[in-house]
């Protein structure tokens, strides 16, 4: 019995470890098992999403390609745009193209419509606030032209809208070998795009879609990473991180890939590239979701094995009991497996907006979703088991033949077939539905059709408005032939316009003879309407109201023109835009020219009265005319005898201002020649005649002067000169007269070196400060005279200041008027010629300034002028004013002496024998030009510019040729400053005015010897 229990014993034990082993091992198995079940489940529910994904993503893409297609495409649009092309932009266009792309826009979704030139100038744009492309698009439209197809761009962030832009760039062509213009539909991928991306299926905490392209040395993801909060393509990853799926798939990497993702997570993917876009899927999953499972089931299986074991060595039946407890549960986990996986794939189903219906293998329905089981008119559960034919029965509209169902079509060929047009579905109920789309196969991971998923749509609203359009066509034809007005029809969303028989008939011409096109209305205007004409037609469409009225002259085809009534009506959209106008033709010629002739008549009439009256006014006019006449004749003669006065008075001091220092010249030329006359009073006698010889010469160069600015002859020259030097050679011109009556002479100059630097023609600025400086002086017995100058804004100011007489203020504005002084007589008392103080003012406003007085009698006088202050802007130091130098007697030189006056040549030949200088005389410039070629010795030429033969310009330009660096003092009796400027330009090197003073020719002379 002990044997017998101890037998069982060990038995019991043996069949203990051996089922316990058993029990373990097969634990091992059902954990090798599960794990392997969930891993494959896992990856197939990947694989599915990424190609459900990618058919999306695919199918997405073919559908903009084919929204693309139809716009370009269109035979109005392209000759729309060939017109734009030829014509250029113009309101009219502009406007038809805003209102075809905005309805094109409108009914597709996009973000915008755009319509640019090859040279990405920005013509047309469905936003209206867009006046250029951006950069990015502006590039890719040179890509577009040269792929000679529909171009796709790549997703880019534009910081000109501060937003994410996908565009597809369409060519437009023409039969030409290039392209006229480029549409380009811009898409908003976070609308239409990512969220086709961004979407899953059904509940999971870490499961994730990414598209990646790549960037350089970089993956990119082009979509908004789900756990992170970077946006779309900032988040790079560099290639070499070769663990992250998306690196591995732009390396090439398709299928299953396991690695970290973009947070050092570990991850289970499925890669693959998409079809024609540069893209890579990445559909991934954490492990830790998918282990989470496993690990959950892996306890149970370890602790039920476990449990197994302890109670089968308390008992076989409670083992066996056990086990069989542990095989329900093992079935209920996979049967709650199953659900889930169903519950995933039928929120799938049912998010779809389209109808869908799911079958196996042999064309049993699986599932639909509530859209097809509306359309159908069975439900889930009644389908469920039938056979695809009897719940999605399909016939051709037209023949009313059953057609092949999809679904046997793609069981068959194993890929996705689409429905044919016009085709109808007969529900439950027996209605017909038109519908339209496809079936595509359903392929395990071994490539194995597991059934079929049939995705249709509802085509009868699209019908509808189908038929709707086609009726109302139908009518308005009918509407055209039995009026027998002339009718047009113009759609202005689409440019194309019709015109009645009628119409044409009314301008001379069969229906076949003129084209239905708008340009058509515009070439039979008349030309002096044509442009209102048009802009009646644009502002109608701005701001329409009831009805477009408007009358024109139209071209008949006899070369007359016909008066044309024209009324139409308009078609408004939701928008308040134009979209169709619809009106008649009116012939009212005859009206019109009865109507002409009755104003033309009128008209007549009221000119004739108005002619009438104009007579009455005119002479009644008349005699306030002669009146007003004789006024004026009376002022015109005391003017005039003013002005005889003026100048008898001006002639007689004038007189007497040239007779006074001739006369001392010639009576005291007539002393010199006595007999008894000292040293002593030879010395005096000539320096009266110098003195008066200078002061004839002032006299004859203010005449001068003041004939030029009458003539209106008097220009600037200008040129760099040093102001304090000319107010410095002011002061030492009339320094010596200042001393000889006891008058202190002031300088008072504020100007810095820089200041002092201008640009204006110093030649009249001497002149000016000499009159003003010579009338001081003149004025003034006791006292002092003083000059000022100063910067005032963008001015030079001067100021010539005396204690003299002064001046009544009655007088202060006709003393600036030539040949007026401030009394008749005072030239007896003061001399002068009336002549000073209008030629300074000239100067002055000559300059761009001006010139004024304040005094007041026995108080002195403060004459100021202004000319206008343009520096030079450098710092020069002042220029050292040349001083007489004597002249080396040992050193020889020779001058040459061209002149052709016995008396000049004579005085000069005497005066350089006397300073040890050799003289030469030529009496013309032809002899002064043989001369320099026959004598290389000559120093320095004095050229006398008015000779016979050939004058001294001409003479100066041939002796510069060939002795260019020869000194030429050019000298002559015209006193004008455009002949200095004349003789400099031709070569000369300075200026000297006859009558020449010695010490002004002794001063040239150290300057060039």
């Amino acid at each position: 019995m002990n044997a017998a229990n101890q037998s069982s014993k060990r038995l019991f034990i043996l069949l203990t470890i051996a089922i316990s082993l058993i029990i373990a091992i097969g634990t091992y198995a059902y954990y090798i098992t599960q794990k392997q079940s969930i891993i494959q489940e896992k990856k197939d529910d990947l694989k599915g999403i990424a190609s459900l994904k990618a058919d999306q993503l695919n199918q997405w893409h073919l559908e903009r390609h084919a929204d693309a297609n139809v716009l370009v495409k269109s035979p109005f649009f392209v000759r729309a745009v060939q017109q734009l092309k030829n014509q250029g932009i113009t309101p009219i266009l502009e406007h038809d193209f805003y209102a075809q792309l905005q309805l094109f826009n409108k009914y597709y979704g996009y973000d915008n419509l755009i319509l640019a030139d090859t040279s990405g100038k920005l013509l047309v744009s469905v936003i209206e606030t867009d006046s250029v492309l951006d950069d990015t698009t502006a590039r890719q439209i040179s890509q577009a032209i040269k792929s000679d197809k529909i171009y796709f761009t790549d997703i880019y962030f534009c910081t000109q809208h501060n937003k994410y832009h996908y565009d597809i760039i369409v060519p437009v062509w023409n039969n030409l070998p290039y392209p006229l213009m480029v549409v380009i539909v811009r898409i908003d991928p976070e609308d239409l795009l990512f969220p086709i991306i961004n979407s899953w299926p059904t509940e999971s905490p870490t499961a994730e879609s990414l598209i990646a392209k790549r960037e350089g040395d970089f993956a990119v993801f082009v979509n908004s990473p789900r756990h992170s909060s970077q946006q779309p393509l900032q988040k790079k990853i560099p290639l070499t991180d070769t663990l992250v799926p998306a690196v591995k798939a732009i390396l090439g990497f398709t299928g299953f890939v396991e690695g970290d993702d973009y947070r050092g997570k570990a991850v289970l993917s499925y890669v693959h590239q998409l079809k024609d876009m540069p893209w890579y899927m990445v559909v991934k999953i954490d492990k830790s979701e998918l282990y989470k499972e496993l690990n959950f089931r892996t306890g149970i299986i370890l602790l039920t094995g476990l449990l197994l074991i302890f109670i089968t060595s308390a008992s076989l039946v409670s083992i066996y009991s056990f086990r069989q407890r542990g095989f329900y549960k093992y079935l209920l986990a996979q049967e709650l497996a199953l659900t889930n996986s169903e519950t995933r794939n039928r929120t799938t189903l049912y998010s779809i907006g389209d109808a869908v219906i799911t079958t196996d293998t042999k064309g049993v329905v699986m599932q639909m979703n509530p859209v097809a089981e509306r359309l159908t008119g069975w439900n889930e559960k009644e389908a469920a088991g039938k056979a695809i034919g009897k719940v999605f029965n399909i016939m051709a509209e037209q023949s009313r033949q059953i057609v092949q169902n999809p679904v046997e079509r793609v069981l068959a060929e194993g890929k996705i077939v689409g429905l044919a047009n016009h085709t109808l579905l007969i529900s439950k109920q027996g209605h017909e539905i038109p519908v339209a789309d496809s079936g595509a196969p359903i392929i395990s991971a071994e490539g194995e059709i597991l059934g079929v998923v049939l995705v249709f749509r509802d085509q009868t609203a699209e019908r509808e408005a189908q038929h709707a359009l086609e009726v109302s066509e139908e009518r308005y034809a009918l509407v055209i032939a039995a009026s027998e007005q002339g009718i047009w029809d113009w759609h202005v969303d689409t440019n194309e316009v019709y015109y009645s028989e009628q119409w044409k008939k009314q301008i001379g011409y069969e229906d076949h003879e003129l084209k239905n096109d708008f340009n058509t209305w515009v070439e039979h205007l008349h030309p002096d309407e044509r442009e209102s004409c048009q802009d009646a037609v644009y502002s109608y469409l701005k701001q329409p109201v009831e009805h477009f009225v408007l009358d024109f002259r139209f071209r008949h085809k006899d070369g007359t023109y016909r008066w044309i009534h024209n009324k139409a009506s308009s078609l408004i959209n939701n928008e308040g835009k134009v979209i169709r106008l619809f009106g008649i033709h009116t012939d009212f010629t005859e009206h019109k020219q009865a109507e002409i002739e009755l104003l033309e008549k009128q008209q007549a009439i009221e000119a004739q009265n108005e002619e009438y009256c104009a007579l009455n006014e005119e002479y009644m006019s008349v005699n306030e005319e002669l009146k007003t006449t004789n006024e004026n004749l009376l002022t015109a003669v005391e003017k005039a005898q003013e002005s005889d006065r003026l100048k008898t008075a001006f002639l007689n001091n004038l007189s007497h201002e040239i007779r006074t220092p001739l006369n001392a010249i010639i009576g005291f030329g007539d002393f010199l020649g006595g007999p008894d006359l000292d040293r002593e009073e030879q010395r005096k006698f000539v320096a009266i005649i110098q003195r008066n010889g200078f002061q004839l010469a002032s006299i004859i160069n203010d005449i001068v002067s003041m004939a030029t600015i009458e003539a209106g002859q008097e220009v600037l020259r200008e040129m760099e000169t040093n102001v304090s030097e000319v107010i410095e050679v002011v002061h030492q011109q009339y320094l010596k007269a200042t001393n000889l009556k006891a008058l202190e002479f002031i300088i008072e100059n504020t100007l810095d070196e820089t200041e002092a630097q201008v640009f204006c023609d110093e030649t009249k600025l001497t002149q000016m400060l000499g009159n003003l400086a010579g009338n001081a002086i003149k004025f003034t017995e006791k006292g002092n005279i003083r000059i000022t100058c100063s910067l005032k804004g963008d001015m030079l100011h001067f100021c010539v200041n005396d204690t003299g007489i002064g001046i009544p203020k009655e007088f202060h504005r006709d003393i600036f008027e030539r040949f007026r002084q401030i009394e008749p007589d005072s030239s007896k008392l003061y001399g002068g010629n009336g002549l000073g103080l209008a030629i300074t003012k000239a100067y002055a406003e000559l300059m761009g300034g001006e010139i004024w007085v304040e005094s007041s009698t026995g108080q002195g006088s403060r004459f100021h002028f202004t000319i206008a202050y343009k520096p030079l802007h450098k710092k020069e130091g002042k220029k050292t004013m040349n001083t007489m130098k004597e002249l080396d007697k040992d050193d020889k030189k020779t001058i040459l002496i061209v002149e052709d006056e016995y008396s000049n040549y004579f005085f000069l030949e005497l005066m350089f024998s006397k300073m040890g200088i050799v003289p030469i005389v030529a009496h013309n410039g032809q002899e002064a030009i043989e001369i320099i070629k026959s004598n290389p010795l000559i120093d320095l030429v004095l050229m006398d510019l008015k000779m016979p033969v050939l004058n001294g310009f001409e003479a100066t330009k041939q002796i510069k040729a060939l002795r260019p660096n020869l000194p030429i003092i050019a000298q002559t009796a015209y006193a004008l400053s455009a002949d200095k400027h004349k003789a400099i330009d031709a070569g000369c090197d300075d200026y000297l005015t006859k009558p020449i003073r010695k010490q002004d020719l002794m001063a040239a002379l150290a300057k060039y010897l």
